[in-house]
């Protein structure tokens, strides 16, 4: 049993050195370590099904569903241009801009927050002149924000909430009012650095004009459509909110929360498309088999006993106290998430740290690792899949942003953003 241990071990390691260092696909890796632990015997084969956590995979199948038919619906595109044409000046644009890249995070889905945030920002910078790094790097520390603050809003929190029996409103009532300071923080530090961005001289044909003449004529520059709100629009509205109060109320209804969300999700692709296929093949299915890929390795480790190890060794190295193990889970779990990214990280951690609440005085943990793993990531170009995004959109259209203004900016960020979370955990769970 112990060479089945070591052995799972370093098969576990070197599956994430293959993943950090992107040697090869992150979902190709997971898979080759899900196998191999069956190779080694730590993993039965009747056992693979059994150690996937269909209820997570579900629950991420239908938001995406439901992200990619609200954004076949044009929804997100009528709300671009709304923000635009309502924006008087250039600092108000990016602060309405940012604004909405948080929302579309928090109920949308951080990853298509960013996907969708980063091209609309590219046009109407392009269009109006304004130097778009500062911006998109500040839109992909948002949408971590934003991911932190709803059950629903990130993967991570998903794999956590569904570990720890964590409700949606608990979410609300824990993380939401945390997400509301930082963003608070974050946009008066983000106005400062972001006037340095905007270039003195706009193009002629717009030197005359008011700034809300000029973003009309930046909106038809830029080619965006301005639709009308339609009955499509309307219905993917319905179907988010629907799905949104499920989440609120899955307990008192007798539901769980995959039945909630493939019911959001498949409604929406039923609105959206008389052709499922179409709208099947725009899922990110290589995230949800890297997924249970992963499940397979974390179950078999937790097989064979190398969890509990874990457990207890991080029980040692942690504060006595809920209050200072939850800010030493939130500093390690955001270390780690710099350089590892936030999903694989978050489902080797939760049953670790599902291992270390042994009573309701120690969940504030929970809250910690949610902190961390989603904010972590900020820190550095390769942390979070929201920044990876900005920056590759940003180099494509001519905007190359540099390793170390990424850095320096993120890293600053991360550190104000600890330290006021550490305030908020101290404040909330220590003294009150």
């Amino acid at each position: 049993m112990i060479t089945v241990q070591a052995l799972a071990v370093l098969v576990f390691i070197f599956v994430f050195i293959l993943i950090a260092v992107e040697a090869i696909h992150r979902t190709h890796a997971a898979l080759i370590g899900a196998f191999a632990m069956v190779f080694l015997g730590a993993v039965s084969p009747d056992e693979l099904l059994y150690f996937i956590d269909i209820e997570i995979l579900a629950v991420i199948l239908g938001l995406f569903l439901l992200a990619k038919g609200t954004e076949r619906s044009g929804l997100f595109q009528l709300l671009a241009v709304r923000i635009m044409k309502s924006s008087r000046s250039p600092t108000a644009f990016a602060v309405i801009l940012l604004m909405t890249t948080v929302i579309l995070a928090i109920f949308v889905n951080s990853i298509v927050a960013m996907l969708v945030m980063a091209s609309i920002t590219i046009i109407m910078a392009r269009s109006l002149k304004i130097r778009p790094q500062t911006l998109l790097i500040f839109q992909a520390i948002v949408t971590n924000v934003g991911g932190m603050t709803l059950w629903t809003a990130s993967i991570p929190n998903i794999i956590i909430g569904l570990e720890a029996g964590l409700s949606f409103m608990s979410f609300v009532v824990n993380m939401l009012p945390l997400g509301v300071i930082l963003f608070a923080v974050t946009l008066v530090i983000f106005v400062r650095l972001f006037k340095k961005d905007i270039t003195p001289e706009p193009e002629a044909e717009f030197r005359e004009l008011e700034f809300d003449e000029w973003m009309k004529r930046a909106i038809e520059v830029s080619g965006l459509q301005a639709p009308h709100m339609n009955r499509g629009m309307i219905m993917a509205a319905i179907v988010m909110v629907g799905t949104i109060a499920g989440f609120i109320t899955y307990d008192s209804l007798n539901l769980t929360p995959a039945v909630v969300a493939l019911a959001g999700g498949f409604l929406m692709m039923m609105i959206q498309s008389r052709e499922p296929t179409s709208i099947l093949r725009e899922i990110d299915w290589s995230t949800i088999l890297f997924l249970a890929g992963l499940f397979i390795m974390i179950n078999g480790l937790g097989k064979i006993g190398i969890i509990d190890m874990f457990s207890y060794g991080l029980s040692n190295l942690l504060g006595k106290t809920p209050i200072n193990a939850s800010i030493s889970v939130m500093w390690l779990s955001g270390i780690a998430s710099s350089v590892i990214e936030n999903i694989p990280l978050s489902t080797s951690l939760a049953p670790i740290v599902r291992d270390l609440v042994v009573d309701e005085s120690w969940a504030t943990l929970w809250w910690g690792l949610v902190i961390g793993t989603n904010l972590g990531g900020n820190m550095t170009p390769i942390g979070s899949p929201s920044t990876i995004i900005a920056l590759g959109v940003s180099e494509q259209e001519g905007y190359p942003i540099s390793f170390g203004r990424v850095l320096r900016i993120g890293v600053g960020m991360t550190i104000v953003h600890f330290i006021i979370s550490m305030l908020y955990l101290w404040l909330r769970y220590g003294l009150l």
